[in-house]
């Protein structure tokens, strides 16, 4: 083979410079979030973050399978988004699925939380014997029931029985009731700048703290109100509290069953059966949920 002449090397040589220097721009533009739109205007890419409580679950965007948790990661981050409506999905084996419309826009992290329920929820159920101590003994969502028992003290027994006698939340800090009365209903409870209260079988939520570190969950598509109707409910609710551990997320119970109710309104708003059965009531103690059913008593294992 001939070898170049150095016109030639001395040309193509030429020709690297000029597309390595030409091409530095365009990968600037796209490193530091630009992007050409669909009618050739400059648009600045956006992302959002998903906080979540699981390991080992999987992250779907638009339909296309995007990251999958691992058991160190507290939450899935996406970036580098054209600006616009985004369906997310998180998933798991034996959880039911959390869907999500998150709006994206230029040069911003918009966040959200999902929810993941186990499909087949555990109820222990709480009993006193003869001794005074507390049985727990496992209870499926079939009429199955766990032969083992574990025994401990009578006082947890004690608290949630007497939980059910008035219809207050048990508070897993004290607040000045008395001070929160002069401002919301009698039924209102106040968590983390988070205050919920029922009005007509409306579940309405107001924001405490300063506008521009409003939760997400107030917001729908970037409109954020520091007060929002955040549930109606189609029957009476009997009861309702913050669910455990969580101000993004309550629990209604009505005639028919106790629910899990998202406050985030942005679409598919959360809803989800957690005890089915009529009459039954709840209660949130020590940042645990119990059902009563009848006479019986049952811890929530979520």
């Amino acid at each position: 083979m001939k070898p170049l002449s150095r016109h030639k090397r001395y040309t193509y040589l030429f020709i690297c410079y000029v597309l390595f220097f030409a091409l530095i721009p365009v990968v600037a533009f796209y490193a530091s979030g630009y992007r050409i739109g669909e009618d050739w205007t400059v648009t600045q890419t956006g992302g959002f973050f998903v906080h979540t409580s699981e390991n080992g679950v999987l992250l779907t965007v638009d339909n296309e399978p995007s990251k999958v948790l691992g058991i160190f990661g507290s939450g899935f981050f996406v970036q580098n988004l054209k600006p616009g409506i985004y369906d997310i999905a998180v998933t798991k084996t034996g959880f039911v699925p959390w869907y999500k419309k998150v709006a994206v826009f230029e040069g911003v992290v918009e966040e959200t939380s999902s929810l993941l329920i186990p499909e087949r929820i555990i109820f222990q159920e709480l009993k006193a014997d003869e001794d005074s101590t507390l049985l727990e003994s496992g209870l499926a969502t079939t009429t199955d029931k766990d032969s083992r028992t574990i025994s401990s003290g009578k006082s947890i027994f004690e608290i949630v029985s007497k939980s059910f006698e008035e219809n207050v939340p048990v508070k897993e800090e004290e607040i000045d009731r008395d001070e929160l009365l002069e401002l919301f209903p009698e039924n209102a409870i106040i968590k983390d700048e988070v205050v919920i209260y029922e009005s007509n079988n409306s579940i309405e939520t107001v924001w405490l703290g300063k506008q521009e570190s409003i939760p997400y969950f107030f917001c729908i598509f970037g409109d954020c109100e520091a007060e929002i109707i955040a549930y109606v409910s189609p029957e009476d609710i009997v009861h309702f509290d913050f669910y455990p551990n969580r101000t993004d997320t309550i629990i209604i119970s009505t005639e028919k069953g106790i629910y899990a109710v998202s406050l985030d309104k942005t679409p598919p708003q959360f809803f989800h059966p957690i005890y089915k059965s009529s009459g039954s009531d709840f209660r949130v103690v020590e940042g645990n949920l119990y059902i009563k059913d009848g006479q019986n008593f049952y811890r929530v294992l979520l």
